[in-house]
């Protein structure tokens, strides 16, 4: 497969769900380290949807480890879950008031 540059990256489609975790750790053109905690805090929101609640912790890490080291997921799109989430009317019941 001949790699679509766009901007000095891959070009990103459903075909990089194919490629194995290795070839994004080895590939990921910025910091592993920033990566890391990024991926963490996408693994807490992937888990806590509900469609995912199938999902073993192994299975939701690596989703999120891809997602993030593939660049389909950008700390812009954790930060807006992360707000979104925090606005639900669950999180409202739950003690989350935002007046404060």
């Amino acid at each position: 497969m001949e790699k679509d540059k766009v901007g000095g990256q891959a070009a990103k489609g459903p075909e990089s769900a194919d490629k194995p975790l290795e070839f994004f750790i080895l590939d990921y053109p910025k910091s592993k380290y920033e990566a890391i905690p990024l991926a963490a805090e996408w693994a807490q929101i992937i888990r806590r949807k509900e469609e995912n609640r199938h999902m073993t912790p192994n299975e939701i890490l690596e989703m999120a480890i891809r997602d993030v080291l593939s660049e389909r997921i950008t700390l812009k799109d954790v930060r807006k879950a992360s707000v979104s989430e925090s606005e639900s009317p669950d999180a409202l019941l739950n003690g989350a008031d935002k007046s404060k």
